[in-house]
């Protein structure tokens, strides 16, 4: 592997943009509460910050 790091990304819906765009991971770090990763939208530039995973998710 080389010394750069990989940068990640995943299509998700930005509420900015509003629809959906490349949203690279800022941390993947989780809280093992249902709380997922920082994301940050590639076009605009705004943050999801621990968007809510799962179960809950649905109930929102």
């Amino acid at each position: 592997m080389s010394a750069e790091a990989k940068i990640r990304t995943e299509l998700k819906y930005c509420a900015c943009c509003k629809g959906q765009t490349l949203h690279q991971v800022v941390n993947n770090k989780t809280d093992g509460k249902g709380t997922g990763r920082d994301l940050r939208c590639t076009v605009c530039g705004s943050a999801r910050l621990g968007e809510i995973q799962g179960f809950d998710a649905a109930l929102m």
